[in-house]
């Protein structure tokens, strides 16, 4: 359940005060200030876009599917995450085999460390239906997605797969995926689940992680 809305700005603006201001270019703000982008991130980051759906702490008034398209460009813009938010930015690398690599997976709302040999995507709306790990209940074509829709899983080796458990198709990397059918993942790969974007990044886990 959402926290409620004052307490969530009260929160969001706390974020805000320790992220770093970095340097902007008005041009590629895309029609937002400066702060609102920190504010987008903050409130991503607690994931909680709700609480600012026509907040004033926003240069302008925004309903929460506007939200979700900005911070949809936040994650896959990388000139303008550059600039705002440097740290949503994992390049590709190649860890030594000695070492763990700690998938991400990038959504609409946070950042998923993929710390688990399976992860599911779907929505949690019924107690009985057991939690799901990625709940994209609160997402505005959050109705589209089956309760269990996407189930991620590590193999021995490392590999990452996307396999389709729900009513509705699936895209990896733009390739359709039926139901009962999984695709191989590679680092940046692109998900697609009833009109959610999700973005697979791999970096190797480090003695903070």
């Amino acid at each position: 359940m959402l926290r409620s809305l004052v307490g969530s700005e009260m929160c969001i603006r706390d974020r805000v005060s320790t992220q770093s201001t970095g340097v902007f270019q008005p041009a590629a703000m895309g029609g937002l200030e400066p702060n609102d982008w920190r504010m987008l991130l903050a409130a991503a980051q607690a994931n909680d876009l709700q609480a600012l759906v026509n907040s004033p702490l926003l240069s302008q008034r925004l309903s929460l599917p506007q939200l979700v398209e900005h911070w949809h460009r936040l994650l896959y813009d990388d000139q303008l995450a550059k600039m705002v938010a440097p740290q949503l930015l994992m390049p590709a690398t190649h860890a030594p085999a000695q070492k763990a690599v700690v998938p991400t997976l990038r959504g609409p709302f946070n950042t998923e460390l993929l710390l688990d040999r399976e992860v599911v995507i779907g929505r949690s709306t019924r107690e009985k239906d057991g939690k799901v790990q990625v709940d994209v209940s609160s997402h505005p074509d959050g109705l589209k997605v089956s309760r269990k829709h996407v189930l991620i899983s590590r193999g021995a080796d490392g590999a990452l797969f996307a396999k389709n458990i729900g009513k509705r198709l699936i895209r990896a990397d733009g390739e359709v995926i039926l139901r009962g059918n999984q695709r191989k993942l590679e680092d940046s790969s692109d998900l697609n689940v009833c009109g959610i974007r999700f973005r697979l990044s791999v970096h190797p886990r480090t003695n903070k992680d």
